[in-house]
Order: C-alpha cells, then sequence, then structure tokens
C-alpha cells in the first residue's frame, strides 16, 4: 500500500499513527536504556510526523517520506553497530565522554 495514493483519509490517519508509534516507542526503549542518540533521533521523527497527525487532510510530501526512510535506515546502522553512535552515512563515530 503507497501512502500517497491512498484516498480515504482515515487510512492515511492510521498509517502516520502507525509509524508514530514505532518511533515513539523505539525512543522511549531508548532513552530507559541510556542510548541518548537514538531517543533525540527519534523524537525528531516523531515530530516530523506530529504535524501530520495535527492535519490530517495533508499528505506528506515525498521529501518527508524519503526523510523517514533514510531514519530507519540510520536507525538500523545504529542498531547493526550494536547501540553506538554512527553519521549520516551508517559509519560508526567516536563520542568524547
Amino acid at each position: 500500500m503507497e501512502y500517497s495514493r491512498l484516498d480515504d483519509v482515515d487510512e492515511r490517519i492510521e498509517i502516520v499513527n502507525r509509524v508514530f508509534r514505532h518511533f515513539h516507542s523505539i525512543k522511549g526503549s531508548a532513552g530507559f536504556v541510556g542510548l541518548h542518540d537514538i531517543a533525540r533521533l527519534t523524537h525528531e521523527a516523531e515530530t516530523l510526523l506530529e504535524q501530520y497527525r495535527k492535519a490530517p487532510d495533508k499528505l506528506i510530501p515525498p521529501d518527508d517520506i524519503a526523510l523517514l526512510c533514510r531514519t530507519v535506515d540510520l536507525l538500523l546502522a545504529i542498531f547493526t553497530a550494536g547501540g553506538e553512535s554512527v553519521d549520516q552515512d551508517g559509519n560508526e563515530r567516536c563520542i568524547d565522554a
């Protein structure tokens, strides 16, 4: 199902809410175990999605969908790196404590 082709506003709202809840769950879990980079990243995704939750008739533009997809890719790279921080290309980076 492609989001941009959905005519039913209720279906679009459900998709946005579902994706939001996934980011929210990851954020909460990450914060709980001290993975603050992940918590910050998912918080930004939530913030982006929140504007579309508040305006359900507004379609998410392709650039924002691409940004959310890149966010998921970055999260996968972080998880693959064992929770270490990675840069935007998925490369591990050092964090000074």
